[in-house]
């Protein structure tokens, strides 16, 4: 092909052959070159072996793989490097495993022409370890009992997770159980007299549950009026007063109309 001015290459690996010829008709030597060109910058992408549950991942072993997507296969081999927060670039050689609590994983490639992949960053949340539940009862006559009707507090403020507790639930062993709330206490009574199994539940920021159990007895005082908190010892007291004085006065209507 005759041919003056510029060549155009393309991507990639090119051989090139060039031959000359004078105007009397003598060709020179051919000429032969090898020529690769690669001005796209690397691609990476990143894969985790599980799924999150609200952004958390929750399995003690879980995997962050980095791979090169770069759209050409002519170009020139890719290094990927990465790095965990501010800690300093290291070369990637085989999937990572998600450190516990929150991270920034940073990555970046570059190929063997010298072009460089924008740095890119991933947020990862990890949490595999369950809290730990813990009650405090304030208002107790002792360790563990209190007068029926007397309120008393359970207090959950000293459970404690990595992540941070984020709802608390209680079970107060009478039939009443509370909804998820945010708050650590709980004030409750109660109505009769026994022994009740206690139960608080935790739930961290990742969704791991976590529960534990304490025994409340409950008892009445026998000098104590109210009963049941809704006045019917004193109704009884009240009902009794009243058929004495009734039965007094007709005794003395009795002994009036004696007398007459």
């Amino acid at each position: 092909i005759d041919h003056k001015g510029d060549i155009l290459i393309n991507q990639g690996e090119s051989e090139i052959y060039v031959y000359g010829k004078d105007r009397a008709g003598n060709e020179a030597d051919p000429l032969y070159f090898k020529v690769r060109i690669d001005s796209l910058k690397p691609s990476v992408e990143y894969s985790i072996d599980e799924d999150p549950v609200d952004g958390w991942y929750r399995s003690s072993t879980v995997s962050v793989s980095l791979e090169d997507t770069s759209s050409s296969t002519d170009g020139s081999p890719v290094s990927i490097s990465y790095r965990w927060d501010h800690e300093d670039w290291t070369l990637y050689r085989s999937p990572l495993e998600i450190r516990e609590g929150s991270h920034v994983l940073h990555y970046s490639a570059v190929d063997g022409a010298g072009n460089a992949m924008d740095p890119r960053t991933v947020d990862l949340r990890k949490d595999s370890v369950m809290p730990s539940s813990h009650i405090e009862i304030n208002g107790l006559l002792d360790n563990s009992t209190v007068e029926i009707w007397n309120n008393i507090t359970f207090d959950m403020s000293d459970s404690i997770d990595a992540s941070g507790i984020q709802f608390y639930k209680m079970d107060f062993g009478d039939g009443t159980v509370t909804s998820w709330s945010g708050y650590s206490d709980f004030r409750h009574s109660y109505g009769e007299p026994g022994t009740y199994v206690v139960t608080g539940w935790v739930k961290d920021m990742a969704g791991n549950e976590q529960s534990t159990t304490i025994k409340v007895t409950v008892w009445k005082n026998p000098e104590q009026v109210v009963g049941d908190g809704n006045g019917s010892d004193n109704t009884m007291i009240i009902l009794a007063g009243g058929l004495l004085l009734l039965l007094l006065h007709v005794v003395f209507l009795i002994h009036l109309l004696v007398i007459l």
